[in-house]
């Protein structure tokens, strides 16, 4: 069974915000919160549909960037994995070295 401190667990981990999800499923901006508090609605389907997609897409990306470190010739000691969280972010930040 899926609950409202799991919906905000993996929102968390694949590194989005509340106004992410809102944005992203065209909805308020307080409705992801209220899914997330203890005296209101659980998250509808269609919202979970939304992250487990989002997390899917998280473990290929992830998955894709382990495996090219680990076929790389001269594998590094550390790997570091930025997420941005929006297009801006990433303009403004540019790519990893």
């Amino acid at each position: 069974m899926r609950t409202k401190a799991d919906f905000r667990a993996v929102r968390e981990f694949i590194g989005l915000s509340q106004q992410d999800i809102a944005n992203d499923l065209g909805i308020s901006a307080i409705t992801p919160r209220r899914w997330e508090s203890p005296s209101s609605n659980e998250p509808p389907e269609f919202a979970w549909e939304y992250l487990e997609d989002q997390l899917k897409r998280f473990y290929e990306i992830a998955s894709y960037a382990i495996m090219q470190v680990t076929e790389a010739e001269h594998k590094p000691e550390t790997v570091v994995f930025t997420l941005y969280r929006s297009q801006e972010q990433y303009d403004e930040f540019g790519r990893d070295p």
